[in-house]
């Protein structure tokens, strides 16, 4: 009998750049104590809904992420305007200096 060889574990795909503009905004919300997480899609989910959700000390914020270059989609724009409605926070963050801005004129 042959010792059968051991699966060989695929590569990581490169994050792209609107995963790590996220991954930086989760670390500086966390780092400036709030208390944040990531909405994921999948079955069953809202479509449109902002990426991440943040909340510290009674002011919360749904943030959309995009890439320098990167649209909002229909779903998006609905959702962003639902929130707006209801007199929510929402942004759209192309970068931590959008979160950075935020944080300043909140006094967070």
């Amino acid at each position: 009998m042959v010792l059968p060889e051991k699966p060989i574990k695929p590569r990581k795909k490169k994050a792209s750049p609107e995963q790590e503009i996220q991954r930086d905004i989760i670390k500086l919300l966390k780092d400036k104590g709030f208390y944040v997480f990531k909405n994921q899609q999948g079955f069953g989910s809202e479509t449109g809904v902002a990426d991440l959700y943040c909340i510290k000390q009674g002011v919360s914020a749904w943030i959309e992420v995009k890439a320098p270059n990167g649209r909002l989609s229909e779903a998006q724009k609905y959702f962003r305007d639902i929130i707006l409605y209801h007199q929510g926070t929402w942004i759209e963050a192309r970068s931590t200096n959008d979160i950075q801005t935020w944080c300043v004129n909140y006094g967070l």
